[in-house]
């Protein structure tokens, strides 16, 4: 690619995003009106061997197709598309075939499911995770494809507004129970966006049952996954859970899976999130986790090695981006006056930062006010 091309192509793109943007409108491109020579154009590109072989990884040329002809039009709309020499839209075309592969990969979503929030958002739509404001996002990485899905011409006002409708809720004392849990009533915000509280209501009184179930007293070491269950299994949660037991019981006793024999709720967290194939989850969990402990930039994960088995099942999208976050913000705790206490306690730090990370800060001044320990 002619990295000026290139530059001058993508100007003129992100010119076309804030006329859009000033504009107010969505974008929503039916019948797409792609002239002769740029149709010709088109199909030219998919024959380039750089994009015939990202439709080969994407295994679908139509997505790709797509892509052009709605970027053209999006560009057409705003009066630019005659700006671009035929290099520069070629040039355009595989950078943007680059972006829908990286955003569809990262979100873990079919290409033809983020071929606006690609046109539309700079930079990649999976940056969002990387950035400060949402770093909230990591805990439930499928609000980035839902804001992508329901808002791609603007998913950081969506996830915006999710995140203060749930505050709302959070600072509610009906809710309390939640504020261990944040990501239960973004989840309610997100899916159910016309009567959360009702159906936390539902979780909440669902998980009071079961935990008060004496069939069910394993569980109690779990109200995380009863939660989970109650969301996603809502006709017949105890099922599930039974089912989850009894393959549990039965992966543990598998010599394969000996290395879980510390860790059973590992074991029962993949039955229950990963049904279909347990197994393959837990084979991917280690294999991932030995990679990881490998490197020298985590040797601090050694003595503790549970993090990384949370980084990848919270953040299979990206563990070792995860593990850095919650490195950076382990040190900056410490180096906190507010945090001196914590140098007698460092595991407590460790665990506020892995499983609370969107507001660990919040979860040790809570647990002080508490005075008692992780167990």
């Amino acid at each position: 690619m002619d990295l000026e091309n290139v530059k001058n192509a993508f100007d003129v793109l992100r010119e076309a995003r804030n006329q859009h943007y000033r504009s107010g409108k969505h974008f929503r491109v039916g019948i797409v009106r792609v002239s002769k020579s740029n149709s010709q154009l088109i199909k030219d590109a998919l024959q380039h061997p750089m994009i015939r072989d990202i439709a080969a990884t994407l295994d679908s040329r139509e997505s790709l197709e797509r892509l052009f002809g709605r970027a053209a039009e999006f560009l057409r709309c705003q009066k630019l598309l005659d700006s671009l020499t035929k290099k520069m839209k070629l040039d355009l075309y595989k950078l943007l075939s680059v972006h829908l592969l990286v955003n569809s990969r990262l979100l873990e979503m079919q290409p033809k499911k983020v071929i606006s929030a690609t046109i539309l958002i700079e930079p990649l739509v999976s940056d969002i995770l990387d950035e400060i404001e949402f770093e909230w996002c990591r805990e439930i990485p499928s609000v980035i494809r839902r804001a992508v899905v329901n808002s791609p011409s603007d998913p950081r006002g969506f996830l915006r507004e999710v995140k203060i409708r749930a505050d709302e809720i959070l600072s509610e004392e009906e809710f309390a129970w939640c504020r261990e849990m944040p990501s239960t009533v973004r989840y309610a915000v997100i899916y159910n966006p016309s009567g959360p509280r009702r159906l936390l209501r539902r979780i909440g009184k669902g998980t009071h049952a079961i935990l008060n179930d004496p069939e069910f007293a394993w569980c109690r070491e779990i109200p995380g996954m009863i939660r989970h269950v109650l969301m996603h299994y809502s006709l017949d949660p105890r099922q599930v859970l039974r089912t989850a037991r009894e393959v549990t019981i039965e992966i543990l006793s598998e010599m394969e899976f000996s290395w879980c024999a510390k860790s059973p709720n590992l074991v029962l967290k993949a039955a229950i999130y990963n049904p279909s194939d347990p197994r393959r989850s837990l084979r991917q969990l280690e294999t991932t986790m030995n990679e990881i402990l490998a490197k020298e930039e985590f040797t601090w994960c050694r003595d503790t090695p549970w993090v990384v088995r949370d980084a990848i099942v919270g953040y299979p999208s990206d563990p070792s981006g995860f593990l850095r976050i919650a490195k950076k913000t382990e040190t900056a705790i410490f180096s906190e006056k507010e945090f001196a206490w914590c140098s007698q306690s460092p595991d407590v730090v460790r665990y506020a930062v892995i499983r609370h990370p969107s507001d660990s800060r919040r979860f040790l001044r809570d647990n002080k006010e508490r005075n008692q320990g992780i167990r």
